[in-house]
């Protein structure tokens, strides 16, 4: 039996609400739709036809959009979609009783430009599956097209068949990060079959044996798998190719430009999802810093690979806080490299875990400014050694609302004034914004 609803706003994953709670995907405000019937499931409803379009429901420009999990707002038009993430923003700071002086307009990231993919393949009967996890998390949706990323991501992934063949098994899914430098696409595969063979009793030629001077040295079925996946390489005119923790091949450097500096990334690294965006997320965090972007000391909590760090040290000293070592090493090495000729000030790189072990208010004494940019968790415990001390200017980076909000409250209630909050959407067409916010200490 169907259901006739309607739809009365947007729920936090960007699907469609009826007034009673029940979520409708793809569905707008404003909108009568039919629902399918009744699958278990009351509370998440598919829409069996739309009787009634919103004035602003749009053709999506994917034509995956129905089957993928990655977009879920396509069908929105611009201004719905940049008022949701707004939203999303100013709902989450009310909810945890923080007021901020303003609550910015959503800045949008143009499309086409996310640098950075993470692709789910597997191995089937009938060849590959090669795709973005669907809206059930198990199933891999296959694609060959996609609006979000970049021309140089898209042109090679419609041709990684062969790629995933020879690493794929059938029992597992791999997993293919993406990523586009500036000397080419950086590939990190991880989640692979093995690359050496299984020891074989009755086969020797397939042990590990070692060289004279005690080097590993691998069967023949081995190195020959090592140089088909090179030339594999060579053939998507890929930049490296890096399997589990083993570079197979490195034809030109996976480097990116932050800032002064130019920065050679480890294999799978984190980054900001597009080039637009870092730059943006940099200039409101020099702006939310104020004068002490100028002079500092500084501290760069989360740093990752230095894409607050580097361009900070223009100006300032700044001692970044990361627990990736690699990601540690890429920013300090960046740094060394680029201070002699662009003249930047100092950069100490410090690997630390700063969920079991945060900068405390003492560390903190006599820090002009403080960049904050943890994962999706949030940093409560950060957040309330920085709430104890007396950093002048806080910047918080978040791409959680919801953990920005609690970690913006714990801030608040240290005596933290929250100036202004800038939502920026460089995740286009998802649920998923990120959010800076401006903290001073009056």
């Amino acid at each position: 039996m169907t259901e006739e609803v309607e739809i009365a706003t947007l729920g936090a994953q960007g699907d469609g609400m009826t007034s009673a709670g029940v979520f409708v995907p793809r569905t707008l405000p404003g909108e009568r739709v039919r629902l399918t019937p009744e699958d278990g499931d009351l509370a998440r409803r598919t829409p069996a036809a739309i009787l009634r379009p919103a004035p602003c429901r749009i053709t999506p420009v994917c034509r995956h959009f129905e089957d993928c999990g990655g977009c879920t707002l396509q069908h929105a038009d611009a201004p719905t979609v940049t008022a949701f993430k707004r939203d999303l923003v100013a709902s989450a700071l009310s909810a945890a009783g923080v007021t901020p002086g303003t609550v910015r307009q959503t800045l949008t990231i143009p499309a086409a430009s996310r640098r950075r993919i993470a692709l789910a393949a597997r191995r089937t009967r009938s060849g590959v599956l090669i795709g973005f996890r669907g809206q059930r998390a198990e199933t891999i949706v296959p694609i060959t097209d996609c609006a979000v990323i970049t021309p140089g991501l898209a042109a090679v992934l419609p041709r990684l068949a062969p790629l995933v063949e020879a690493l794929a098994s059938r029992k597992g899914t791999l997993r293919l990060t993406l990523t586009e430098t500036e000397g080419g696409i950086d590939c990190a595969a991880t989640g692979a079959k093995p690359l050496d063979p299984p020891k074989a009793r009755s086969a020797p030629r397939h042990r590990r044996t070692k060289r004279p001077g005690g080097a590993a040295t691998y069967s023949p079925d081995a190195e020959a798998l090592r140089r088909d996946l090179a030339a594999m390489a060579e053939a998507l005119d890929l930049a490296r190719l890096t399997v589990e923790d083993e570079t197979l091949a490195a034809r030109r450097p996976a480097c990116l430009t932050l800032g002064p500096a130019r920065v050679p990334l480890p294999p799978g690294a984190f980054l900001q999802p597009s080039a637009a965006g870092a730059m943006a997320l940099t200039r409101l965090v020099q702006e939310a810093l104020g004068p002490a972007a100028e002079g500092g000391p500084l501290v760069d909590l989360f740093a990752g690979v230095g894409t607050f760090a580097l361009p900070l040290s223009a100006a300032a000293p700044v001692t970044a806080y990361e627990l990736d070592a690699p990601a540690v090493d890429a920013m300090t090495t960046a740094w060394r490299t680029a201070a002699p000729t662009a003249g930047l000030r100092r950069l100490e790189g410090v690997v630390r875990n700063l969920f079991r072990r945060p900068v405390l208010a003492k560390e903190l004494k006599g820090i002009a400014g403080a960049v904050i940019d943890p994962p999706f968790a949030g940093a409560a415990e950060q957040a309330r050694a920085l709430a104890e001390s007396t950093v002048p200017h806080i910047a918080s980076v978040s791409c959680n609302p919801a953990t920005f909000a609690r970690d913006a409250a714990i801030l608040a209630a240290g005596g933290y004034l929250l100036d202004w909050v800038q939502p920026v959407d460089q995740f286009r067409w998802s649920a998923h914004v990120e959010v800076i916010g401006a903290f001073r200490r009056p």
